[in-house]
């Protein structure tokens, strides 16, 4: 198949060259000249062509014209076309051209791409306006003759620009060109300029520059860029490629598609009022649908493929990232969705935020679906309820009102209960209302007081593994240290009361045994205050109890071994008297007197007394 490229593609005017004549009435017919390119360069000969007429969603208008044996000298030609007078609507047109040369010969080469119509077909006589050359009119100040001014436009000006057969056109009062090819200034006191193919349709529109741009709001303006679209009222484009602006107020700084080979579709859009869009591709500042409703102030400042699509909604940037909620916010990252009223994901992935005032920082595949709830971050988490809350870490969920989870798989399922779970890899649960649970195997300390050096010098801990707290009780960081009189503290604490009792947030079989902390202060003056007996307090006044009972022990256990020498003395006292006794009784068999063993006894017996009473 040959190759074929068409250059300088233009609508010739059907018009005199004198300065003064016009033409009425014309018919729709309008005269194509172009120029074809072949593999060898500019083409010689006769060839046949094909026309067919588009719109913008590639439906064929009319019918296929041909025209055959046509002359084509050094590349140019010559053709009239005639689509009929109710082709051309006001909407935007293309034309699909094919070839085959020689005439006669071959299968046709279908051009790519098709080629956008400009308005200059319109001026010439569809909707029956009348032109003229106007070359010594003071409104046109040089450039060449193809420059026109449509007839009756009061004040209008084309300062330069043109070519020999592509013009630019004024058809609106006090319209400017001031430069560039093929710009097509219409409406009131519109402005171009400069660029190429340009076009203003309502009245004030603006366009700096660039190519192939459309201002269709009333005074909307577009800066420069690539087939733009601004057609809200006083809307504004600043630049890039194919962005379009329908919204009143509503404005696209620059940008373009992320799909070149489907502009139109990946392009930037404003479709609500007052929306904007700083920059990026293919993101959209509006309901979503492409049709224009109430204000909505939307905004995207940049990224790729990101939607603003309700009121005060806002997208800073990222890529697919969605605010959907009335004043919902995505700050950045990508695939985000805050989908409800004052949601809020400052960033990361895949995040969504569907509960009213619920906020995700940021993280991955996290959801923050309750009123008011919030995921600081993390990967996985999961906070359902209202007011639930997920600072972080991974797969952590809080499902109930005021609930909390934080950790590695810590389960918050009751109302304000408070879950923490250490990297252990099983789940940890609540299991009561406003319960506080945490999972630390490796120990817990709670430090209440540090020195200039931010050395613990109060607070207590749990030892890994351990099952009661220990409280610090370094000398170090003790001071005002007094000895005590055990005897005194056994004495209170013999005299102080002591009850079995029960709290009453718990049930009445729930007992305890101790004293009341008023009158345990009462008897030590110790602790904080009298609502309240510390477990230092209680464990210093049990071992001081005890030195003072051991101090009456020792006392006791002295005053026993006393008296255990005293018996043994006793004993050996009363066996010399028995020893003495023995004897006197064997002197009396010999030497009796008839009194001496009547008072022996006598006088054992009085011993035996003494040794009784000191006893007692």
């Amino acid at each position: 198949m040959r190759k074929y490229s068409l250059l300088l593609i233009v609508f010739l005017m059907l018009i005199t060259n004198s300065a003064s004549a016009q033409i009425t009435a014309l018919s729709s017919t309008f005269t194509y000249q172009g120029y074809l390119v072949g593999e060898n360069g500019a083409v010689s000969g006769t060839c046949d062509f094909q026309f067919a007429l588009y719109d913008t969603a590639g439906i064929q208008i009319g019918t296929t014209l041909t025209k055959i044996n046509v002359t084509v000298a050094n590349g140019t030609f010559s053709v009239p076309l005639d689509f009929g007078a109710t082709a051309f609507d006001g909407t935007d047109r293309y034309l699909e051209i094919a070839v085959r040369c020689p005439a006669g010969n071959g299968t046709y080469t279908t051009l790519t791409p098709r080629q956008a119509l400009t308005a200059a077909p319109y001026a010439l006589g569809l909707y029956g306006l009348e032109v003229q050359y106007n070359v010594s009119s003071p409104n046109l100040i040089g450039g060449a003759e193809a420059n026109i001014v449509a007839n009756g436009i009061i004040g209008a000006t084309i300062s330069g620009g043109g070519a020999s057969s592509v013009n630019n056109l004024v058809s609106g009062n006090y319209g400017t060109v001031s430069g560039g090819v093929d710009n097509q200034a219409g409406g009131s006191s519109s402005t171009i300029s400069g660029g190429n193919s340009n076009s203003t349709s309502s009245n004030n529109a603006t366009i700096g520059g660039g190519f192939n741009n459309t201002a269709g709001g009333y005074t909307s303006t577009i800066g420069g860029g690539y087939e733009n679209i601004a057609s809200g009222e006083l809307a504004t484009i600043g630049g890039g490629w194919a962005n379009q602006v329908r919204g009143l107020y509503g404005t696209i700084a620059g940008g373009g598609p992320t799909d070149t080979n489907d502009p139109s579709t990946t392009s930037n859009h404003v479709t609500d009022n007052y929306g904007s869009i700083g920059g990026g591709g293919y993101n959209r500042a509006g309901n979503g649908n492409d049709s224009i409703t109430d204000s909505t102030y939307a905004t995207v400042g940049g990224g790729g493929a990101n939607s603003a699509r309700n009121i005060y909604a806002t997208v800073s940037g990222g890529a697919t990232n969605t605010a959907s909620g009335i004043a919902s916010t995505v700050s950045g990252g990508e695939v985000n969705t805050a989908s409800a009223i004052d949601s809020t994901v400052g960033g990361g992935s895949v995040n969504t935020a569907s509960g009213e005032y619920s906020t995700i920082s940021g993280g991955s595949a996290n959801t923050a679906s309750g009123y008011g709830s919030a995921v600081g971050g993390g990967i996985g988490n999961i906070a359902s309820a209202q007011y639930s809350m997920i600072p972080g870490g991974y797969q952590n969920t809080a499902s109930a009102l005021y609930s909390f989870a934080a950790g590695f798989r810590a389960r918050s399922a009751h109302v304000g209960a408070f879950v923490w779970a250490d990297s252990s890899n099983f789940d940890i649960l609540s299991t009561a209302a406003n319960q506080f649970t945490v999972r630390a195997v490796g120990g817990a300390h709670f430090i209440s007081a540090i020195n200039n050096s931010g050395v613990p010098t109060a607070g207590v801990t749990l030892a890994a593994g351990g099952g009661s707290w220990s409280s610090l009780s370094d000398q170090n960081a003790k001071e005002n240290i007094l000895p005590i009189d055990p005897q005194l503290i056994l004495q209170n604490v013999a005299a102080m009361p002591i009850s079995t009792w029960n709290y009453i947030a718990q049930d009445d079989d729930i007992r305890h045994i101790g004293p009341m902390a008023q009158d345990f202060q009462a008897a030590f003056g110790v602790g904080e205050d009298n609502t309240r007996i510390t477990t230092i307090d209680a464990d210093g006044v049990a071992l001081a109890a005890i030195q003072g009972l051991n101090q009456l022990l020792e006392e006791k256990e002295a005053q026993i071994a006393g008296l255990q020498q005293e018996v043994s003395d006793l004993q050996a006292q009363n066996q010399d008297f028995e020893a003495r006794l023995a004897a006197l009784e064997g002197k009396a068999i010999t030497q009796e007197s008839s009194l001496a063993l009547p008072m022996l006894a006598f006088g054992g017996l009085m011993l035996v007394g003494v040794w009784l009473r000191r006893a007692r």
